[in-house]
């Protein structure tokens, strides 16, 4: 069947919501409700070693994430990958409702952060197919809506489930978006690690129920987190001192992939060769730590 571009959007809008109520807010079909944050602490920042991720050459899906080698030296430092910001009257146009600012994005409710989500990824989406970056004003409300837990909930599934965001959900990804990543860590990996999660256990639902259109458009959402997440495990240039942000990737919630995988196969559906089995493989060097520590949960 061949949809227009409203009837995409409209579908895009609804899947938001499923994915939103799904992955944070309610059991999803499986039964199973992923944690709202990671379910293990964070790392002390600073410089570390372990493996950047680096995405496979010439796979047009870019579903797969591969460690590279050798380990690197990480620290705290966004880099910057467009030179220029837009002009702060491009931001006014955008927001003539004045809805997104500061204050409102710091304590907005759902229904809010999605609406203001909504306008930003598409300002977003603009400027960055012009080269540019959020201006500030932009940016300080991303910031704020990123935040707190209801505004990093409502940005990611808009920001993840939009059919129509296209330069904005590839690298380069806008700074502003890794700024307020890294500047409350442990906040957005766990809801991106709910996306994740549960766009893959979509996808593999409606694999099963043959479902085309639901399963590219799941299928759209898992491939858009794993392009961030290779980008802020990439390392520009060590030597020289120019560090991604690839300490993010400690608090990516490998536990909660792994339930959504052994659900699954509980339910009876098959795992094997797809594409929950391909995002556990994505994090291979997690996976002994998850296996000691279900080992340890059975012993206590």
């Amino acid at each position: 069947a061949t949809f227009s571009a409203s009837n995409l959007r409209g579908m895009g809008r609804e899947r938001c919501w499923i994915v939103l109520l799904g992955a944070v807010l309610l059991p999803n079909s499986l039964g199973f409700a992923p944690p709202a944050s990671p379910s293990f602490p964070a790392s002390t920042l600073g410089h570390r070693h372990h493996f950047a991720l680096r995405p496979p050459s010439a796979v047009a899906s870019a579903s797969t994430l591969l460690p590279s080698q050798p380990a690197a030296s990480t620290r705290l430092r966004v880099v910057p990958e467009y030179a220029d910001a837009a002009d702060e009257a491009s931001w006014r146009e955008a927001n003539t409702e004045g809805l997104c600012n500061v204050e409102d994005a710091m304590y907005c409710g759902l229904v809010e952060a999605t609406d203001m989500a909504l306008i930003l990824s598409e300002y977003m989406d603009e400027c960055n197919g012009k080269g540019k970056k959020l201006p500030q004003p932009a940016a300080d409300v991303l910031r704020s809506l990123l935040s707190h837990q209801v505004g990093a909930q409502g940005f990611w599934t808009t920001f993840l489930t939009d059919p129509e965001l296209e330069k904005c959900t590839v690298a380069p990804f806008d700074p502003s978006l890794l700024s307020a990543l890294a500047r409350f860590p442990e906040l957005n990996m766990g809801v991106l690690s709910s996306c994740l999660a549960m766009s893959a256990t979509e996808e593999t639902v409606y694999t099963e129920d043959e479902d085309d259109m639901m399963r590219e458009n799941a299928a759209m959402s898992r491939v858009r987190v794993l392009k961030l997440l290779a980008t802020i495990t990439s390392q520009p240039d060590p030597e020289e001192g120019l560090h991604g942000t690839s300490w993010l990737l400690d608090l990516v919630d490998y536990e909660l992939l792994l339930q959504c995988m052994e659900t699954a196969e509980e339910r009876g559906l098959d795992v094997e060769g797809g594409v929950l089995e391909e995002v556990v493989g994505v994090f291979p060097e997690r996976r002994p730590k998850a296996g000691r520590a279900a080992a340890q949960g059975a012993a206590a």
